[in-house]
């Protein structure tokens, strides 16, 4: 049973651990917000301050944006991916979320990022 005493004292040696650990310490910064409200722009500034990320070190202004650019990019995934006439996803005008790049141009840009040498299309059914 020596065994339980071992476990006991590496718990309270973690939880020493854990509760010494310093505090963020973010500073400096220079970024602006591209959409969302006063509230989710102040929960990313908290978010962004919480880090002990020197802000300061990048000389160029970081803009942070709302969640458009995510669901354009899984807009334009599905239609890159899915051309079908019944797919919700398919861009009815050069304005669409979808519709940023064209699907063959966005597949080759996807497969080059992912280091990949192609992405297929799946056929429609």
């Amino acid at each position: 049973m020596l065994l339980r005493p071992r476990i006991l004292v590496l718990l309270v040696l973690a939880f020493a651990v854990m509760a010494s650990a310093p505090v963020a310490f973010a500073r400096g910064g220079n970024y602006s917000f591209d959409g969302g409200t006063s509230a989710q722009r102040a929960q990313v500034g908290k978010a962004l301050n919480a880090r002990s990320f020197d802000w300061g070190i990048i000389r160029n202004q970081i803009k942070q944006h709302s969640d458009d650019g995510c669901e354009r990019f899984a807009s334009t995934v599905a239609w890159a991916y899915w051309q079908n006439g019944d797919n919700c996803m398919k861009p009815a005008s050069k304005y669409d979320e979808s519709a940023g790049m064209t699907p063959a141009a966005f597949r080759a840009t996807l497969a080059r990022l992912l280091d990949l040498p192609s992405l297929p299309l799946r056929s429609s059914r």
